[in-house]
Order: structure tokens, then sequence, then C-alpha cells
């Protein structure tokens, strides 16, 4: 993950070049790849965007604010769902332990109801106070600055629930194709990111031009 990460620097400065975005045209293998077969999608609602990040990534962190903006603003019907990415470890071919633990972190908060408490001060402490989390204790004490008590933080982090719900992120980081992250996928059917798309401006211009073309 740390090779796709250093080159996605040098591919954004070349897809800045690309005139299709100048046109406002994404096209199909460029801006965005169809995913075959397309993943069963995960709201209720008739359109969606599901977000795939890692709390770790500066790339999402830096994508927060856009990504925030934009589903304050996204139309009734367009559903969105953010799902911690879990990529396999290259060497060994099991789950990547870093992004493990802070799905553990993501899908614990969900369920207990404060995740939009954590989800921001996360990052920020990762990213802006260089404060990572790497172990069970440390995440227990982080979830008792937001009034979580440790006896409810340990049931949540160790139970089946939450392992379940790990498990099937780890399927739909396969499922999807996702290479890197921030990725964002529309309607389970196609999906894009940063160095595909030319950059996180696009990567929301690729989504709207999706949801409005399909809706025509």
């Amino acid at each position: 993950m740390k090779a796709i990460l250093r080159i996605w620097a040098p591919i954004l400065a070349a897809a800045l070049l690309i005139p299709a975005t100048a046109m406002g045209e994404y096209a199909e293998g460029i801006e965005y790849r169809t995913i075959s077969p397309a993943a069963k999608t995960l709201t209720d609602k008739p359109r969606e965007v599901v977000e795939l990040f890692w709390y770790g990534c500066p790339h999402c962190y830096n994508f927060e604010p856009k990504i925030n903006n934009w589903v304050r603003n996204k139309p009734e019907n367009v559903g969105f769902e953010r799902v911690p990415a879990v990529f396999m470890h290259p060497r060994t071919g099991k789950p990547n332990p870093k992004w493990a633990f802070h799905a553990k972190l993501f899908y614990t908060a969900k369920l207990l109801d404060v995740l939009d408490d954590i989800h921001g001060p996360l990052f920020e402490r990762i990213h802006e106070k260089g404060q990572h989390i790497h172990t069970s204790d440390e995440a227990e004490a982080f979830f008792a600055e937001f009034g979580v008590d440790a006896e409810s933080f340990n049931n949540t982090f160790n139970s089946f629930a939450v392992d379940s719900k790990v498990r099937r992120a780890i399927e739909l980081t396969r499922q999807y194709g996702a290479e890197g992250v921030p990725t964002l996928i529309i309607d389970g059917k196609y999906r894009t990111d940063g160095p595909m798309s030319g950059g996180h401006n696009q990567m929301l211009g690729v989504v709207k031009q999706l949801l409005d073309t399909d809706a025509e």
C-alpha cells in the first residue's frame, strides 16, 4: 500500500492534463471503472455512494471536508455509507493488521452510537497531533474521552458483531477492486479514486456525472 500511495502524486499531476475533465466529461476506463460483477448496495436508497477510507491515510484526511460537504448537500434519493478499507498484506496474504484495527475502531464507534463524535477527532488525533492508536488500551482511553465506559468499549470492541463487520469490510474492499484510498463506489457499479480521476474534486465530479447520467 505504501508503494501505491507513493506513486499517486505524479499520477495526479499528469491526470490534471487530461482534456476530458476540462470538458466536464469523465470516461469509463479513464476517470472511473466498472465493477463487474456489480456489488450489492449497502443502503435502502435508490442511489448510493460508498467511501472506502483508512484513518491512517493523509489523502483521506484531506478529503474529509470535501466529502462531508458533499454529504450535507447530496440529493435525498442518494444514500451514503463509509466503509473502512482493509487490504491484504502483500507478504502474509492476510488482512493488514493496522487497517483491520482501524476498522474495528470504526465499527465499535458505530455500534456504540458515537461514530459522529469520534470520526473527525480520530482523524485529527492521527494527522494533526501525530498520536496514533495502536492498542485496545489506547483505544479504550480515547473512547473514554467521549463518554464511553471501559466495559461498554471492551464488550463491543471484542464482540462477534464487530468482527463480522470487519470481515465484511475486507470482502467489500476486495469486491470493489479498490487499489487505494480514498475510493468512491457509485451504486455498487462504478469505482473512482484520486489517481484515476485526477484529484478529489474530480472524484466528486465523476459521482455527479454518473448519478445524473443514470437518472436520465
